[in-house]
């Protein structure tokens, strides 16, 4: 009995570490180019992405060329994945707080 729950505890341990990083490059633009039209990251290209990637163990990373809050938008509340997250506050936190990144030179 005692190797089996050693067994079962080291496997467990072992699922939980990550897989790799993903890295989600997302944009600050709030309109398209000099014009008053109004754009944003589509929401559910995020989650549904986001999701995935979270169950199958990879580590998640926000990031936008100014970082900070990201404007967001096309959210439907009646799709039970983006109203998961939609009121996940920590998930909301990240998109609110993206690394800042840093261009190439």
């Amino acid at each position: 009995m005692y190797k089996i729950t050693l067994l079962l505890f080291i496997s467990i341990i072992g699922c939980t570490k990550p897989k790799g990083k993903i890295l989600f490059i997302t944009s600050n633009q709030h309109t398209y180019g000099n014009t008053k039209i109004n754009t944003s990251n589509h929401f559910s290209e995020i989650v549904y992405a986001y999701d995935v990637f979270i169950k199958n163990g990879f580590e998640v990373d926000f990031v936008s060329p100014k970082g900070g809050a990201i404007p967001i938008g096309y959210i439907k509340t009646s799709d039970t994945i983006q109203k998961k997250y939609l009121y996940d506050a920590h998930f909301m936190s990240r998109l609110k707080n993206t690394l800042f990144l840093k261009r190439l030179l």
